[in-house]
């Protein structure tokens, strides 16, 4: 029985430049184009969105901080303060001036009324348009009781 080979057809014939060489049609480009753009436009606004929503939750944990060092301030000194640098100063665990991080620049402000202290972050406006309400931004400390004696 002799062999048989079949005939090849030639690369002309089946699509294919001559040379072996492929390459993407104009259609598939464009197609892939497409479809890179729509996942870009899914994708950026969702990034920007949870990046100003993690921002809001840091400048929350911003004020939490605050309120914790001022209470140590309060129980060492019988009052509050209204100055990062007193607090930085006799406030072991708060090394550092906390700003808004929507910003990085901003500093929260310290208002003393009546004997209760506010913390409030200047930009709970814009954190409250992602998250939350501006209320979720802003802290009051009851006044301190001065019955309270801690030794230093």
């Amino acid at each position: 029985m002799p062999l048989v080979i079949p005939d090849l057809e030639p690369e002309a014939a089946q699509g294919r430049p001559q040379g072996g060489r492929r390459g993407l049609t104009l259609v598939e480009v464009l197609a892939a184009t497409v479809i890179l753009a729509i996942l870009a436009g899914i994708s950026v606004p969702l990034y920007a969105s949870s990046r100003r929503a993690s921002m809001g939750r840091g400048c929350s944990a911003n004020i939490a901080t605050i309120a914790a060092a001022e209470t140590a301030y309060a129980l060492k000194y019988n009052s509050y303060t209204t100055s990062f640098t007193q607090l930085t100063g006799h406030v072991p665990s708060f090394t550092y001036v906390p700003v808004c991080p929507l910003d990085g620049t901003t500093a929260y402000t310290l208002t003393i009324s009546g004997g209760a202290l506010t913390i409030a972050c200047p930009n709970a406006a814009r954190h409250a348009a992602v998250i939350g309400t501006a209320a979720n931004y802003t802290k009051t400390l009851p006044a301190v009781d001065s019955d309270t004696k801690v030794l230093p």
